[in-house]
């Protein structure tokens, strides 16, 4: 798969295109810290994170994103297991490491009822996933 140059993030090189998405969102941290915020935009492995309150984190460190989706039936809790990329300005950089099957099939839904191209987006998921898939997070 050939990296995508985002003109967001400046000279930087990405396995997926990210989508400019706000979706509510909490972080929990292995000590059970919890941090709330929105994403600012989202990958098949990876989100940057607006938040409140996470500036004392220096260091990568493993933590859950649940991501909370409100759609016309119920509201959907996507947890991945993520490492968290701090001094990020304004926010946090998250990459995804591991998901459920179900969801991921969440996550696809949600990825691909936002992209202008979902057939494209498709093929570069049957490609590359972004993530390792796990029975339960």
């Amino acid at each position: 798969m050939a990296s995508v140059t985002n003109t967001a993030f400046v000279n930087e090189q990405r396995k997926f295109p990210r989508y400019n998405i706000q979706i509510p969102a909490s972080i929990r941290l292995k000590n059970g810290v919890q941090y709330q915020g929105k994403t600012n935009n989202i990958s098949n492995n990876g989100a940057f994170i607006e938040y409140c309150g996470a500036a004392n984190i220096t260091k990568e460190t493993h933590c859950v994103l649940a991501l909370f989706v409100e759609g016309k039936i119920r509201s959907e809790e996507i947890k991945i297991k993520c490492v968290l990329k701090p001094d990020r300005k304004g926010g946090i950089g998250l990459e995804f490491k591991t998901m459920s099957a179900d969801d991921f099939i969440n996550f696809i839904d949600l990825l691909s009822s936002k992209t202008p191209d979902p057939d494209k987006y498709f093929t570069e998921l049957k490609n590359n996933p972004g993530v390792e898939l796990v029975d339960k997070i």
